[in-house]
């Protein structure tokens, strides 16, 4: 890998088993934590026992809630008495790991929403969806100048993705912006068209470009600031925008990506593993998300992780990403004396 921290063991990562996990940083550092002192020591703790276990790259929630988890201007910083990033971006480094940042993009509007509601998506009885509203340059811009403050000021070794998408399939926006702009590509107004209108079929392409826009903008002021810097995604399936994100590979916008594999029964998360492997095609590197506890399901012993690894890996992932590291902890000494050694 390029640039001020070069980690030899992730530099090919077509050869090389990339082995991550999530963070929920407000979980995991911040919740029932005492001060700066108590929050360093619990950040050493964690990513020393996660290197010792054999993995090698963290993904820290970086937004929540409107919030963020580092010293920006841009977002509510959560804390102000210690910066999370640059204990965790310290710690990672010390002991030969990547940090990946995970930002949540059109999740939700949080304070950014209360102040400008005009960047959030709208029902079509004019009421608001506490969501970023993708189509709207100003939402866009907003979600990519907060990447760009972790990007400029921290060490960091790439930017992870997260809902670049709108919160539903059926979501569409009847903001004033988004029935403008639909109007001026397919002369219609969204607000005169009925539940089963056949033109309805184009807001799925017209909110396809909005995320593009956005992927491809930020791709953009990353390269133009650290062009060594990765940028990858995770990406959960059933949207229809899942025929979009191919495309971000093909056309260079990504650099890895980590699909979901939150499925509970072997056979499953192998045909999920197959489906997602099938899409990517090798274009890029792909990691299998292992969901060890999420709102889908949960993995209940070691040996149902070990056993979805092996798939993974049978099945040609070139690595795995785990959700979270609060609920692999219990696991992890288990899994890597099996798995990885």
């Amino acid at each position: 890998m390029m640039g001020p921290y070069k980690n030899k063991k992730q530099k090919d990562r077509k050869n090389i088993e990339g082995r991550g996990v999530y963070i929920n940083t407000e979980q995991q550092f911040l919740k029932g934590i005492k001060g700066a002192k108590e929050g360093k020591e619990k950040v050493k703790e964690i990513i020393s026992t996660l290197s010792e276990n054999k993995l090698n790259f963290v993904l820290p929630l970086m937004n929540s809630r409107g919030k963020v988890y580092y010293n920006g201007k841009l977002g509510q910083s959560y804390t102000r008495e210690w910066d999370p990033l640059e204990e965790i971006v310290k710690e990672a480094h010390k002991n030969d790991m990547e940090v990946h940042p995970w930002f949540c993009a059109f999740e939700e509007g949080g304070e950014k929403a209360k102040q400008n509601p005009n960047i959030v998506l709208v029902k079509k009885d004019g009421s608001l969806i506490n969501a970023l509203d993708p189509g709207n340059p100003e939402a866009r811009n907003y979600m990519i100048n907060l990447i760009m403050e972790a990007v400029k000021n921290y060490d960091i070794d790439g930017i992870n993705l997260d809902y670049v998408r709108y919160p539903r399939e059926d979501i569409i926006c009847y903001c004033a912006h988004c029935r403008s702009n639909f109007k001026k590509k397919y002369g219609v107004d969204l607000a005169d068209l009925s539940d089963n209108n056949p033109m309805l079929a184009r807001w799925d392409r017209y909110r396809e470009e909005q995320t593009t826009t956005f992927v491809k903008d930020l791709r953009q002021r990353v390269r133009a600031e650290k062009p060594y810097l990765e940028i990858s995604l995770y990406h959960w399936m059933p949207y229809s925008d899942a025929r979009i994100w191919p495309q971000w590979i093909k056309n260079g916008y990504l650099d890895w990506v980590n699909p979901t594999g939150y499925k509970y029964t072997f056979r499953e998360f192998r045909l999920q593993c197959r489906r997602v492997l099938d899409i990517i095609n090798g274009v890029c590197p792909a990691y299998i998300t292992i969901g060890v506890k999420t709102s889908h399901g949960e993995l209940t012993s070691v040996n149902e992780i070990i056993e979805q690894v092996k798939i993974a890996r049978e099945e040609g992932a070139d690595g795995i990403v785990f959700f979270t590291s609060q609920a692999l902890m219990p696991f992890l000494k288990d899994l890597s004396k099996e798995v990885f050694v």
